[in-house]
């Protein structure tokens, strides 16, 4: 892309997050006080008095979005999984994703209560948010433009739009990259380890299935309908992909070990194509799946990556 062209997308990608902002903030963006109702991604109707100013997250992905699109100082509280970036660390944590303290929540006196989930119907969502007699916005990102997306979204509702347009450009600066280096390609063969003892996968619709099929990859598991389905061990050895991917802690891709029965007969073993991935770059979708989409993408085609 030329760079005449890559400035234009990029004042196009400025002008749209300015656009969200004034769509959901009419009246001078992240400070207008009149009352407004948004839409979640559950299609629910959620009213806000005001620009929130004291929002709760209770998902990890949620607060490093908010964190990302230079909201932070609006975060009153989160989870006790919200690790990242280490200020969310420092912030008072109301319990874990699920079973968190309904009272340690109100206490923090939030304005806005936001959920991450692709499970939770809106009968529950509107259940919570009468429980704490607050708004409750829910994101339900299943994919990489979904993480995008509710980036756009987060960032918009917190009134920040040019820091959540610098996020935006470097997620979708990495997915261009991505696609231009596997662009033509074969598609590689490859199996997601997500647990072994039982052999559990990523389906299609996960997110680090998306990220595969992205990264120029073929998932064994594309067509099965769980996200995340227990897979047989004779089955995978039937179709001997040429990669497989496991997850781990940390923040470097580094060779992974396999220990199921029959994990040494694999040719991607055979081949040392084991990749451990850091867990928190695939499955929260946020800022860092473009870490994990480019981890996968190196892993795939080192060859489109070697210079």
């Amino acid at each position: 892309m030329n760079d005449n062209k890559q400035h234009r997308l990029s004042i196009g990608a400025r002008l749209s997050v300015f656009a969200l902002v004034a769509t959901i903030w009419p009246t001078a963006a992240g400070t207008a006080r009149a009352a407004l109702t948004v839409q979640d991604d559950l299609g629910r109707r959620v009213t806000l008095a005001h620009a929130p100013q004291r929002i709760v997250s209770l998902a990890p992905s949620v607060t490093e979005i908010l964190f990302a699109v230079g909201a932070q100082g609006r975060l009153v509280g989160d989870t006790v999984y919200c690790d990242y970036p280490p200020a969310a660390l420092k912030l008072p944590h109301v319990g874990g994703v699920v079973n968190y303290s309904y009272e340690k929540i109100v206490s923090l006196r939030p304005d806005l209560v936001i959920v991450a989930s692709q499970t939770m119907p809106a009968a529950a969502a509107d259940a919570l948010a009468a429980r704490f007699r607050i708004p409750v916005y829910v994101s339900a990102a299943a994919s990489y433009a979904d993480a995008e997306r509710s980036v756009a979204t987060l960032g918009a509702l917190a009134g920040t739009p040019p820091a959540t347009q610098a996020t935006l450009h470097q997620m979708r600066a990495a997915l261009s990259r991505v696609r231009k280096a596997v662009v033509g390609r074969p598609l590689v063969s490859t199996f997601v380890v997500i647990s072994q003892h039982p052999l559990m996968t990523a389906g299609g619709t996960s997110f680090i299935g998306d990220l595969v099929r992205l990264a120029g990859g073929a998932n064994s598991a594309e067509h099965l309908g769980s996200p995340y389905p227990i897979y047989s061990i004779e089955r995978l050895v039937q179709q001997n992909p040429s990669v497989i991917l496991t997850g781990m802690p940390g923040y470097v891709t580094k060779p992974g070990v396999l220990s199921f029965p029959a994990a040494a007969s694999l040719g991607a073993v055979k081949q040392r194509r084991v990749y451990a991935v850091p867990d928190n770059w695939t499955s929260r979708p946020g800022p860092r799946l473009s870490l994990g989409l480019l981890a996968i993408a190196r892993a795939l085609h080192p060859e489109a990556f070697a210079k």
